[in-house]
This record gives C-alpha cells, structure tokens and sequence, in this order.
C-alpha cells in the first residue's frame, strides 16, 4: 500500500501486467509454432494433431494480441502498466545474468546434472 495507495489501481496494475505477459508467452508459442510449420512441413503434414486454420489462425490471433496492446494505451492506468512491462522484463533479465555468473563462478553450488551439463558446454571448471 506504500508505493500504490488506491487498491483499485494496484489490482488494475497487476492484472494489465498479468495479461500483457500472457499476450506475451502465448505470442512466443504462435511464432514458434509458424517457424515449426516453415522448417519442418512434412512432420506437420504426418501428425494426427493439425492446429485448425494453421499459420492463418496464428496470424490473426498475433493481430488480436497487437489490438489489445493499442487498447492498453488509451487509459493512464493501464498505459502505466504497459510501460512497467519492459522494466519487468529487465529485471528478470538481470536476475538470470546475475545466478547465472554466480552459478559459474561456484560449480560447487551446482547439481551434478548442471555440472554435468556446464563442462559438456563450457569444459572442465
């Protein structure tokens, strides 16, 4: 309540990010899913598991996902959230690079898959 005093602001806040991210992922999977098609067309053509419309139906949902993002911009609360997205974004960006160094630097705190998986990648620590 320190940093946001009006409750109905800060529910606001939390559920335009909550939708933002999950505009996000699921625009990760579409876009991933039309480079599967792209790269491997012929396993697309043996599944059982077709998406109905295919690449088109991606395309129009990556269209709605933009709309709604347009949508977000024209009230202040949610505009604001709209911008602290990114700053979200960096903030796990910076996480990662920060336990992935510290991972690096002491293998000791690593399981021994992970370790495993590091010297195949990097060599012996």
């Amino acid at each position: 309540m320190w940093v946001i005093p009006d409750l109905v602001q800060a529910f606001t806040l939390v559920t335009t990010i909550s939708a933002i991210l999950f505009m996000f992922v699921w625009s990760l999977i579409l876009l991933s899913y039309i480079q599967y098609r792209r790269t491997r067309a012929e396993l697309h053509a043996s599944s059982r598991y077709r998406m109905p419309g295919g690449v088109f139906m991606c395309g129009l949902c990556l269209v709605f996902f933009a709309f709604i993002l347009v949508l977000l911009t024209f009230e202040a609360d949610t505009r604001s959230a709209l911008i602290a997205t990114p700053v979200w974004f960096a903030l796990l960006g910076a996480a990662y690079a920060w336990l992935r160094a510290r991972r690096a630097a002491a293998p000791a705190l690593m399981t021994p898959a992970e370790l495993e998986r590091a010297e195949q990648h990097n060599g012996p620590a």
